[in-house]
This record gives C-alpha cells, sequence and structure tokens, in this order.
C-alpha cells in the first residue's frame, strides 16, 4: 500500500522548521550535508535514552547497560531490514561520510588494495571522496583514475569503460551528487559498467571452464539457493555440490539425519523442495557427515545423527572438510559461495580455511563468490591462488546457472528501446 505523504506533514516532524527566520520567514533548511536536522521521533528517542538507561553498549551485565545495548541491537536490525541486509554485523554507524569513507579506505583498502591495482572516482568529487585514495595508492603503489567531465559538467562514462577494460579496477566510488557542481551521477549507469566487466571477465573464465564441476554452497538464503541448485543442475554446471552452512542443515533435515526443527523461516517448504531435489538428483549432493557444536565456549565435534535439540552448528568436522577436499582436488571447475561455519572465530574456523585451501591449491578453474569468502581468502593468504574472486553473492550464483541475470536483461531492454523506439 502506497502511503501519500505531504511536505507539510514531514515539516512537522521536524520542530526547528516551526521556527520563522529573517523577516520572520518561515525556516527553510538546506545545508543537509553538514548537519542534518532532527525529527520529533529522533529527539524523543534520544531523550528516552537519556532519561532512561543512559549506558555504554557492549561493555556491563547491569540493567541500564543491558537494556541500552538491546536498543542499539534493535536499531541495527531496523537499518539491516530497511536496505536489505541479511546480518546486522553488518551495519556499522559512524559518524558521518567522511569517517565512512576512511574506514574503507583503511580497513579494507590496506587489505584488498596491492601494487597496481586502480581506485576509480570522478573529477567532481569532494575531497573526503578524493585524499583517502590518493593517500592508500601512494601506500600501496597503486594509482587513482578519474572519471572526467564535459562542458556541461556531466561525467565521460566513456572513461570509466577504458578503465575496467584494464582489469585492474578494484573500487569505482563517487557520490551521488557532486558538492561542487550540482551534478547528479548516473548511478545506474556506473554500477551497470562495473558489473558488466565483472560478467564479462567471468565469460572468458567460463568459455574454458572444464568438467567435472564441483559447486560448494553455503549461505543463508535458502530458497534462492534452492532455485539455483535446480538451475544449476539442469543446464549441466553442476555435476557435485557439497553443502554447507544454514543451506546444509535444510538438505540434512530432508534427509532426516537432522531430526529437530531448524527453526527458520518456511521451514517445511524449504525442507521439502530439498527432499524432492534430492530424489531428482541423488548422487548430485553431499552434505556433512560431522560437524562442530558451541559447547561452553569449546569447540566439540560430534556425527551429524548425535545432534541434539537446541544444538547449533557452528562449523564442518574434519571428516567432512576432508572428503569435499579430494572432491575438490578432482574438480576441472569449483565454484564455492558462502562460509562453512562462523569462521570469524577462531575455534569454528576450520571448516572454511580447509575448503578455501582446497580450491586454492586445486587445478581447477576457481571461482569464490560473496563478501564473507572474500575476507576469509585475505585472511588466509590464498586470494592470489583463485582465478576469480567476487563480492557478489546471489547473483554469481544465478550467472552460473546459466540464466540471463536481471541487471543484464535490463540492460539489453534498455538498448533495444533505444534503437527500436517504436516497440516502447
Amino acid at each position: 500500500m502506497q502511503i501519500q505523504t505531504s511536505f507539510e506533514s514531514l515539516r512537522k516532524d521536524f520542530p526547528i522548521l516551526g521556527r520563522t527566520v529573517r523577516e520572520n520567514k518561515p525556516l527553510i533548511y538546506l545545508d543537509n550535508a553538514s548537519t542534518t536536522q532532527k525529527p520529533n521521533q529522533v529527539i524523543d528517542a534520544i531523550s528516552d535514552y537519556y532519561r532512561n538507561y543512559n549506558a555504554n553498549i557492549h561493555r556491563a551485565v547491569y540493567a541500564l547497560a543491558e537494556e541500552a545495548t538491546e536498543e542499539y541491537e534493535k536499531a541495527r536490525d531496523k537499518v539491516a531490514n530497511f536496505v536489505g541486509v541479511n546480518n546486522r554485523e553488518e551495519i556499522i554507524f559512524v559518524r558521518g561520510t567522511t569517517e565512512a569513507i576512511n574506514l574503507v579506505a583503511y580497513a579494507w583498502g590496506r587489505t584488498h588494495i596491492k601494487e597496481g591495482d586502480i581506485i576509480v572516482t570522478t573529477e567532481y568529487e569532494h575531497h573526503s571522496n578524493i585524499v583517502p585514495w590518493q593517500l592508500l595508492t601512494r601506500e600501496k603503489n597503486a594509482k587513482v583514475e578519474y572519471i572526467r567531465i564535459d562542458d556541461n559538467g556531466e561525467l565521460i562514462l566513456d572513461d570509466l569503460d577504458k578503465i575496467l577494460a584494464t582489469g585492474k579496477v578494484k573500487l569505482v566510488t563517487f557520490s551521488l551528487m557532486s558538492n561542487v557542481l550540482g551534478t547528479i551521477s548516473d548511478a545506474k549507469a556506473i554500477i551497470s559498467k562495473c558489473r558488466q566487466a565483472e560478467v564479462r571477465n567471468l565469460d572468458e573464465i567460463m568459455t574454458v571452464a572444464k568438467a567435472p564441476h564441483v559447486i560448494v554452497l553455503g549461505g543463508s538464503k535458502v530458497l534462492d539457493r534452492l532455485e539455483a541448485i535446480k538451475l544449476l543442475i539442469q543446464n549441466r554446471r553442476a555435476d557435485h555440490i557439497l553443502l554447507t552452512g544454514l543451506i546444509g542443515n535444510v538438505f540434512m533435515r530432508a534427509q532426516a539425519r537432522i531430526k529437530s526443527p531448524l527453526g527458520i523461516k518456511r521451514e517445511e517448504e524449504v525442507v521439502a523442495k530439498a527432499h524432492t531435489l534430492i530424489g531428482e538428483y541423488p548422487d548430485v549432493f553431499s552434505t556433512p557427515v560431522d560437524i562442530a557444536i558451541d559447547k561452553d565456549g569449546e569447540r566439540v565435534e560430534m556425527d551429524v545423527r548425535d545432534l541434539a535439540k537446541g544444538d547449533n552448528i557452528y562449523d564442518l568436522g574434519p571428516k567432512t572438510v576432508n572428503y569435499y577436499s579430494k572432491l575438490i582436488a578432482g574438480a576441472g571447475t569449483v565454484f564455492i559461495s558462502g562460509p562453512a561455519g562462523f569462521f570469524e572465530k577462531e575455534n569454528f574456523s576450520s571448516g572454511t580455511k580447509g575448503l578455501l585451501s582446497a580450491v586454492a591449491n586445486s587445478m581447477a578453474t576457481t571461482i569464490v563468490s560473496g563478501g564473507h569468502l572474500t575476507s576469509a581468502l585475505k585472511k588466509y593468504g590464498l586470494a592470489e591462488q583463485i582465478n576469480h574472486i567476487s563480492t557478489a553473492g546471489g547473483a554469481l550464483v544465478l550467472y552460473l546457472t546459466g540464466e540471463k541475470l536481471p541487471m543484464m536483461k535490463s540492460l539489453e531492454d534498455a538498448a533495444d528501446r533505444k534503437l527500436n523506439p517504436s516497440t516502447t
């Protein structure tokens, strides 16, 4: 249902906009990039915090601190849901855009940027989106390239095509609207060009990809994974599918090897779909035989069939890692998406590390997908041994199925409309 909201009703949410300024004129405020005015809802929430549960978060177990932490995490959940992120841990609050850019430059950049890499930005950026990249590339012996502007103040996006064609671009960063010229960047076109460049690179890799194709699938987007799995098999892109993470749990539940409910959304539906896939393709799937759980902070390994109600799987066990590694070693092409467990915790990192090591040491064409695995590759020093690394997760899985990516189809449709306006 679409909610109609008038400017006047929005203004009423901001008490400061009820005042007048010079010559008794109503306040119109435009300097949001510097300081944003606060609506009643924010003012009330902050007031409630200071009046009722003012305490540091994540640092104490007394009542005020627990309440403050709970409210803080609720806010992260709301933001994560709003922007479509699965895990609250991916939401990081900062004081402003300048801090955010510097955080990416020094946390992500120092880990991922290496000699010869290229960072792309535009000629009309604010200095806060230029200086951090200049300092980083100077430190790493990398390079900053700029998308130029034409006489009308618009970006010359042909520049981006040429830079992307080098195959050395690691980051493209731009503002939605230039504070220098007021030009609105064509974000859709820029993002599409970046994705097209990655698809072209993948096309080159897949033209020489050999069988057998081993797919290692983890992650939490179960329904998306189930649809992709069927397409992968039907389009002969998967000879073996090795399952980990939540999707692995779903298949083990379908095999009746996990007895207790998983407690996930639409569980009956996804387990039934997994059961159907196993029946249709019984020789394709491999699921864990042993796993690791957390018992009072300690790693405890056991056979999957020994799981008790309430036990949460945190990692693969050594037998499963060894078995999966042998299948990976015999592959012609390996694609892995989604970590095997909570690799951020040292006690539960061996599954993810073991599988990535097997992929890196194989003689196959190798593709690693998703932000978590990209970070893990860097952590374990394995990135240089992989043919293609992408932070894209679900979109890359869809690409491998042979289906047309929605983004690519939209671009082709747009191009067709431009060439054949009579069809619109």
